[in-house]
């Protein structure tokens, strides 16, 4: 279902969820990540403003 949603709706359920259980941000983000193509990750988190996925590609994770 997100892959399929305009880069903006996918950005803001994703910041909802995110934002809900800070906690988890990272596991939510991980699992977000394997849904979504390498074009639409990289625009999700550069929506979020996430900085973490930067360290998760150069480990290999994402």
């Amino acid at each position: 279902m997100l892959p399929a949603l305009p880069p903006a709706d996918r950005a803001a359920i994703v910041r909802e969820v995110v934002d809900s259980a800070p906690e988890q941000a990272g596991a939510t983000l991980a699992a977000v990540s394997t849904t979504l193509g390498p074009d639409q990750r990289d625009r999700l988190y550069d929506d979020l403003g996430a900085p973490e996925v930067w360290a998760l590609r150069r480990a290999g994770t994402a």
